[in-house]
C-alpha cells in the first residue's frame, strides 16, 4: 500500500493547530483556497498571533484524506468512532441483511476504512454482475449501415461518408449508474491505496464491468440520492 511519509491528523470539527514546519505557506495557501474559499469543506486560518503563528485548520463535518503532496497528506478522522459508522449506514440505509459487514466494523483509522470500502464495492459489484447488472433504455445517434429508429435525413446529405444517421433507443448495460460504478473502481485502482489483495478484487471487479460499460468521470455530487436498482 503506497503511504505518505508525513500524515497530518485532524477530527471533524475540532480546531487543529499545524507548525509551519509541517505545512509550508505555499502549501497552506492552497489549502485554504482550494478548501475553504472553493470547496467550504475546511476552515484554513493563517499563522498569527490568534494561533500562535501556526496553521489553525478545521473540518467542517467533511472527513477523508487530502493528498498535498506526493508525501504529506490531511487525514480527516470522523467525530464519531469509524466502526460505529457501518453501524449508522446499516440502519440509515435499512442494509440490515449485510450480515458479513460485522466483520468490517472494526477498523479504527482512515486507511483501513478506505481499504474496506473498495472491498464492500468490488464484493458488491461481483455479486450484482454475477445476479444481472441494471440495463435500460439508452438513446443513440450515430451512423450506421442500416436504417434503425428515425432517421436523421438532414445528417445524412452532409458531405462525407455516405451513411444513415439514426437516433434509436438502445437496451444496455452502459448507463449512467453502472458508468459511475465503474469509474469508482478505477479510481480506486490509480490511486493504489489499497493492499494487494484488495487491489487484485478491485481490479478483478473492474475487469468484469468495463467489458459492458464505459467509466465516466464523475464529481461527487452527483452520486448524492443515488439509489441502484435492478
Amino acid at each position: 500500500m503506497r503511504m505518505a511519509s508525513l500524515r497530518i491528523d485532524l477530527t471533524e470539527f475540532a480546531p487543529t493547530l499545524i507548525d509551519p514546519a509541517l505545512l509550508s505557506r505555499p502549501l497552506g495557501e492552497w489549502l485554504w483556497r482550494e478548501y475553504d474559499q472553493t470547496r467550504g469543506w475546511l476552515r484554513v486560518e493563517f499563522p498569527d498571533p490568534r494561533t500562535a503563528y501556526q496553521w489553525r485548520v478545521t473540518s467542517l463535518g467533511w472527513v477523508g484524506v487530502v493528498p498535498l503532496q506526493a508525501d504529506v497528506q490531511l487525514a480527516i478522522a470522523p467525530k464519531v468512532p469509524l466502526h460505529n459508522l457501518f453501524q449508522m449506514w446499516l440502519y440509515a440505509y435499512d442494509l440490515h441483511s449485510f450480515h458479513w459487514l460485522a466483520g468490517v466494523t472494526q477498523v479504527d483509522s482512515l486507511p483501513a476504512f478506505y481499504q474496506e470500502l473498495a472491498r464492500l464495492l468490488a464484493q458488491w459489484v461481483q455479486r450484482r454482475l454475477s445476479r444481472g447488472i441494471y440495463r435500460d433504455y439508452v438513446t443513440q445517434e450515430r451512423p450506421l449501415p442500416f436504417m434503425r429508429g428515425q432517421w436523421l435525413w438532414r445528417r445524412s446529405l452532409a458531405p462525407g461518408v455516405p451513411a444513415m444517421h439514426c437516433r434509436y433507443d438502445e437496451f444496455t448495460a452502459d448507463t449512467l449508474d453502472n458508468q459511475l460504478l465503474a469509474y469508482t473502481l478505477r479510481h480506486i485502482l490509480r490511486g493504489g491505496w489499497c493492499a494487494a489483495d484488495v487491489q487484485t478484487a478491485v481490479a478483478r471487479a473492474y475487469h468484469h464491468l468495463q467489458s459492458v460499460t464505459t467509466p465516466v468521470a464523475f464529481q461527487p455530487a452527483d452520486c448524492v440520492n443515488r439509489v441502484y436498482t435492478r
